[in-house]
């Protein structure tokens, strides 16, 4: 066979009760990449109309999964984050009616296997709304790890020189089972707009990847052999049992070369 480089792809499968020592087993922890929000009305308030996100990488859906003459009762929110920053949000809806709209801080859901979801913990802070009325929206007014005007959730944190509040001394955190829940007074046909800051927590076991200060690291001198490649999928990827009709044999390989390919990607689950 020629001698050039062959980058192998392979994929694992991982113990996730090994990954989390210090959450419930059913429970296992997850660095979140994203955040999420809902909006839900009450019987009174009725629709929520002309929902719209104004900033950040956000994405603003009805509630499929409720029966279809529910969904228009109510907005979620989901987006990316992490725990390098505050991310700032902004969404706007127009009630129907007067009358209460639940506010609900969570989590992304995502399951580590069939029923159990993973907790991917995110930190809020720095709620502003306009058009309608939140309580204590910067979390400051309660005591201990409860908040003034909310419910739920997993606890208020304090600011640390890790994670510092966007706002005063004091954050909410959450996750998708245990969200935390505030309701904003509305009027009818007056739009409302939230502005919120959202981050993923860091958990205690999590250990942040040290960044390269050298640019003559083995694997800077490796990629300069990379120029130019070519990928041999889908013949070691299919399933046990399966066979999706690709095949690889050494003159393929003989063949990349002599086209002038340096290295071949060979995915292998």
């Amino acid at each position: 066979m020629p001698r050039f480089i062959v980058s192998i792809c392979v994929v694992l499968a991982i113990g996730w009760s090994d990954l989390a020592t210090s959450i419930a087993a059913d429970h296992p922890w997850k660095m979140a990449s994203g955040g999420r929000f809902d909006l839900k009305a009450d019987q009174a308030v009725g629709e929520l109309r002309e929902g719209a996100v104004e900033q950040g990488n956000v994405r603003m859906d009805r509630m499929n999964w409720l029966p279809a003459n529910q969904q228009a009762a109510g907005f979620t929110m989901n987006g990316s984050v992490t725990h390098r920053g505050w991310r700032t949000w902004m969404v706007k809806f127009t009630p129907a009616n007067s009358g209460t709209v639940a506010l609900s801080l969570m989590g992304p859901w995502e399951e580590a296997s069939k029923g159990v979801i993973f907790r991917q913990d995110v930190l809020w802070d720095a709620i502003e709304v306009t058009g309608a009325t939140l309580e204590n929206g910067s979390f400051e007014n309660g005591s201990g790890k409860t908040a003034t005007g909310w419910a739920g959730g997993v606890e208020i944190v304090s600011s640390s020189s890790e994670t510092q509040a966007v706002e005063g001394q004091r954050l909410a955190r959450t996750w998708h089972n245990a969200a935390m829940t505030s309701n904003l007074k509305v009027t009818g046909g007056k739009p409302v707009q939230i502005k919120l800051s959202v981050r993923a927590a860091v958990h205690p076991d999590f250990t942040e990847m040290p960044r390269l200060t050298s640019r003559d690291t083995p694997a800077h001198k490796a990629v300069k052999r990379f120029a130019k490649g070519t990928n041999f999928g889908n013949y070691l990827e299919a399933p046990k049992g399966q066979d999706w009709g690709a095949k690889c044999t050494p003159e393929d390989f003989r063949s990349a070369k002599a086209e002038g390919f340096d290295h071949v990607r060979l995915p292998i689950a």
